[in-house]
């Protein structure tokens, strides 16, 4: 567009900001600074039904998960030990799985 210098477009459908921008005032050394959408954002709102609709079908399964889980820790091979106890942790310690959301 004439009279901005855009630097890139870009689309992460996985990121949670909106957009970004190149702080350089004098009082901080370059940081990017990020725009991220309101808690209440009808886009925001969106994801969160999906998250929440996934745990409801999630219910109606996990008795059978943990049932699985726990035979595979008593199983005599190691892999399925492994995998039963990985299983196990995450779900007693309600670990979260996945790549981390940012650098921090």
């Amino acid at each position: 567009m004439t009279g901005h210098s855009w630097g890139s477009i870009e689309c992460k459908k996985d990121s949670t900001w909106l957009c970004s921008y190149k702080n350089d005032t004098i009082s901080s050394s370059s940081t990017y600074k990020y725009i991220f959408l309101a808690a209440n954002s009808r886009f925001k709102g969106q994801n969160d039904r999906k998250k929440y609709e996934k745990a409801r079908r999630l219910k109606r399964t996990i008795d059978s998960i943990r049932q699985d889980y726990i035979r595979k820790i008593e199983d005599k091979d190691l892999k399925n030990k492994q995998l039963g106890t990985a299983t196990y942790l995450i779900d007693k310690l309600a670990l979260r799985v996945g790549n981390e959301k940012g650098d921090d």
